[in-house]
């Protein structure tokens, strides 16, 4: 869903505002790229290659909406040691949250 050799299209922008909450939540993550020509400079947005921006955006959204999020997400990587997805550990509740994202930071750390 976000490309890293090109701006998003219209279409997975608007995916990508409602699982972000909105463009300004995950648009900075593209810079403006300059490929000198010998006529005419060619601007175009990239992202860097890496879960790490992604996942940060994604994180600092769910600090916003959730009492506590433990400290580390979880990677999940396909046969080829690719990342498929970033598990992450909410709590909402405000008596039970600190005990609950001590418990899913000892899961997420461990290494299985």
């Amino acid at each position: 869903m976000m490309p890293t050799d090109r701006e998003p299209t219209e279409a997975e922008k608007r995916i990508l505002d409602r699982m972000f909450g909105g463009r300004e939540h995950w648009f900075h993550v593209y810079q403006e790229q300059i490929q000198l020509g010998f006529f005419d400079d060619e601007h175009r947005m990239e992202r860097h290659r890496g879960i790490e921006q992604i996942a940060a955006c994604y994180k600092s959204r769910l600090e916003g909406a959730f009492e506590r999020v433990a400290r580390t997400p979880r990677t999940l990587n396909n046969s080829r040691n690719t990342p498929l997805f970033q598990l992450f550990f909410a709590a909402g509740n405000k008596r039970g949250a600190p005990i609950a994202v001590d418990i899913a930071d000892h899961i997420l750390l461990k290494d299985w």
